[in-house]
């Protein structure tokens, strides 16, 4: 699978923790990895 690159870098920072998301698969990677106990209504 070809991994889609964001034309900028996406920083999220959780905790004391800052996260660089480079491409769309990084991104459901880190998605998926998110606590279900905080994940939101769509």
């Amino acid at each position: 699978m070809t991994s889609l690159a964001f034309l900028a870098p996406v920083q999220v920072k959780t905790s004391d923790v800052a996260h660089d998301i480079n491409t769309v698969r990084e991104a459901l990677v880190f998605l998926n990895q998110w606590p279900k106990a905080r994940r939101g209504p769509v």
